[in-house]
């Protein structure tokens, strides 16, 4: 006996949509968080190539301090302010950096120089002192533009 049959198609995989992020790792401080895709828009078949790339992608998250004081950062672009809660308490801003102080940051930057702007401390301080909370993202429009063309974090 025999019988007519389609001959088997190679199928590349292709990846879902990534997922949700997960729960921040830290409810103060600077944790991550995570969201994963899967390999199976479509899944590999017939010798097909598996998906490239990663599976998973991870980013910074709750950029505010923690307890009575403390520091945090927030990253230009990444939509994620440094946020402070002082419960009861009220805010006192002591020092604030914005542009690229150093090479040691979490937002990854590396820059060969120092660029801060010379409005930091006066814009956080009008934003925050005497309050309860406060959140101030990173941003060219509030602190001026200190290093064109150069990704930026708050302190």
């Amino acid at each position: 006996t025999w019988e007519c049959t389609s001959p088997e198609v190679q199928v590349d995989g292709g990846w879902s949509d990534y997922g949700d992020w997960s729960d921040c790792s830290a409810k103060c401080g600077v944790g991550t968080q995570t969201r994963t895709r899967s390999c199976n828009s479509p899944s590999s078949a017939n010798g097909g190539a598996d998906c490239d790339g990663e599976a998973s992608e991870t980013q910074k998250c709750n950029m505010q301090a923690c307890g009575g004081s403390g520091t945090a950062e927030a990253c230009e672009h990444s939509g994620i302010p440094v946020s402070i809660d002082c419960g009861e308490k009220v805010i006192k801003i002591n020092h604030a950096a914005y542009g690229v102080e150093s090479n040691d940051n979490t937002c990854g930057l590396s820059y060969g120089g120092e660029c801060l702007s010379r409005t930091s401390l006066q814009a956080m301080q009008d934003r925050c002192n005497g309050k309860n909370s406060c959140a101030v993202l990173a941003s060219n429009s509030i602190f001026g533009d200190p290093c064109g063309g150069v990704y930026k974090y708050l302190t």
